[in-house]
């Protein structure tokens, strides 16, 4: 586990700072929630904790947009 946190810090390291000077406040924080959501389900997986799997909560999320939507689509 202690691998995964070091490769996620090297990672952020090596893109944060080029997003910080070019002022590209933006694609910080994209970066910093894409990065943030892959760190905690990396860590989680080395830990070998309990998680579904990606596509199960992609398919979860896009049925209640659906469903919010008023759509009947099943996936």
């Amino acid at each position: 586990m202690f691998w995964v946190a070091l490769i996620m810090a090297l990672l952020a390291l090596l893109q944060v700072p080029s997003l910080v000077n070019r002022k590209q406040w933006g694609e910080l924080a994209g970066y910093a929630l894409v990065w943030t959501i892959a760190a905690a389900y990396a860590l989680l997986v080395a830990a070998r904790a309990p998680v579904p799997r990606p596509i199960e909560v992609l398919r979860l999320l896009l049925q209640a947009l659906y469903r919010s939507l008023g759509l009947e689509i099943q996936i």
